[in-house]
Formats: C-alpha cells, structure tokens, sequence
C-alpha cells in the first residue's frame, strides 16, 4: 500500500482513499490515457522490429562467402579480374567507333564523324575507370588494322 500527499495541505495519507481526511480535496487519479497507451505500444513495435533486424544481420548466412569461380577471372599476375567481360565489350564498341571516327573524317562526313567522335571519347571516358594494364590487355586485339578494317 503506498502513500499519496495531498497537493492543497500537504496531509500524507493513503492512496486508496478518494479524497484527504484532512481538507477533502479529491485525489486526480488520470486514467490512462489513448495518447499513452498508443506511445507504449508504439515503443514495443519498434523494439521488437530493432530487434529482429538486428538478429537478421547477424546470421552466419549474411557472411561474404568467397567465391567457387574465382579462378576463372585470375590474370598471370595473380589479380582477380571480374571486370573482364565487361572491359571487352566496351572495347569492341570503342574499336568500332574509332574505325567510324576515321572512316567518316576521311569522306569528309563532318557531323558524321563529330557525332561519332562524340561516342568514342565517351566510350574513352568508361574504359578509364579501369586499371589502364587491364584495358590495354583486353583492347589490344581489337585496336589492330585488320579488326578495325572490318568497320571502314
């Protein structure tokens, strides 16, 4: 059993009591209210969700396991090179638009070739966000004149 004080005398007594045997204020007992109660549930929900994802994380499945087909993608160096493929498709489009580039300079095709130098110096711009070796392993065997012949 606790006690309660009465706010308007200051009488201690108990908090069952509805009002103060000393000065008969009534005890403000607030029920509690819709706003709490939603605030409460609100805090478990969000607890609980914390708390699932934070287990979700942490599960061994989550772990980086290393790839089974890496050896495929190593070099003579040693380095692991995923991007490969990608680095020879752009340098079949980059060979390609070289060959336009001098093809339509030589006709005398201005706006052709602009356009197309356009494209090149784009496809230039991509191929450097790679290591420079890679690039010139992979468009090396496209920037030959036999190969470039084929698009003139």
């Amino acid at each position: 059993m606790s006690l309660a004080k009465c706010k308007k005398c200051g009488t201690v007594f108990r908090e069952n009591d509805k009002s103060c045997p000393e000065c008969g204020t009534k005890l403000d007992r607030k029920p509690m209210g819709c706003g709490t109660a939603l605030g409460i549930i609100f805090v478990a929900i969000t607890l609980v969700i914390l708390d699932s994802f934070v287990r979700s994380t942490n599960s061994p499945d989550n772990f980086v396991k290393p790839e089974l087909d890496i050896q495929e993608n190593i070099n003579e160096k040693g380095i692991a090179q995923k991007w490969m493929p990608q680095i020879e498709e752009i340098c079949k489009d980059w060979a390609f638009y070289k060959a336009k580039v001098y093809k339509y300079s030589m006709e005398g095709e201005e706006k052709k070739a602009r356009e197309a130098s356009n494209i090149f110096k784009s496809i230039t711009n991509e191929l450097s966000q790679y290591p420079e070796e890679d690039v010139y392993e992979a468009c090396k065997k496209y920037d030959t004149p036999e190969y470039l012949k084929k698009y003139m």
